[in-house]
């Protein structure tokens, strides 16, 4: 079975305790999804894990964010790990990455030793975009053991899926 959906989403005045701070100006964000394999019988752990285990995959494409500067735009392939945590491999271009690990920093989700080390990084492997002259990136976009790197930096933590197993 395969479903595909296709949407997107603008956020403007959301609250969330840790996402709200990232939020000082709409995140405007589109996405397409295709599930590959049938489908979770119910929300649960079990069901997911059922899903994973016989193939289920959901590909992403395409997908872009847009915050402030920061702005992404990719593809790529998601599943779930052992543990539930969403495991994933894409790629991705990205404009704006400075202001995107500022912005990471100054709300707690990244320490300031990571983020130096992050843009350092990052800043490193970057070119000029030819249409906005601003430095950008085509990078590996992974979720691993509980981590979103992009290229080879580890950003913020992925936690398991709040996915419920039935009494």
């Amino acid at each position: 079975l395969v479903a595909t959906v296709q949407g997107s989403l603008m956020l403007e005045r959301f609250t969330a305790p840790q996402v709200t701070p990232l939020l000082a100006e709409p995140l405007t964000a589109s996405v397409g999804l295709t599930v590959m394999g049938d489908a979770p019988a119910a929300v649960t752990g079990s069901a997911f894990a059922d899903w994973r285990d016989a193939g289920g995959t959901v590909e992403i494409r395409p997908l872009s964010l847009a915050l402030g500067g920061f702005a992404l735009e990719g593809e790529g392939t998601l599943t779930l790990d052992r543990l539930m945590r969403p495991l994933a491999a894409g790629t991705a271009k990205v404009r704006g990455f400075v202001e995107g690990i500022d912005r990471l920093i100054a709300v707690g989700l990244v320490t300031e030793r990571d983020g130096r080390l992050a843009r350092l990084l990052l800043s490193a492997v970057a070119t000029t975009d030819p249409q906005t002259g601003q430095p950008s990136l085509s990078v590996p976009v992974t979720v691993q053991d509980g981590w979103l790197l992009l290229g080879p930096s580890r950003l913020v933590p992925v936690p398991p899926l709040p996915l419920p197993d039935p009494a």
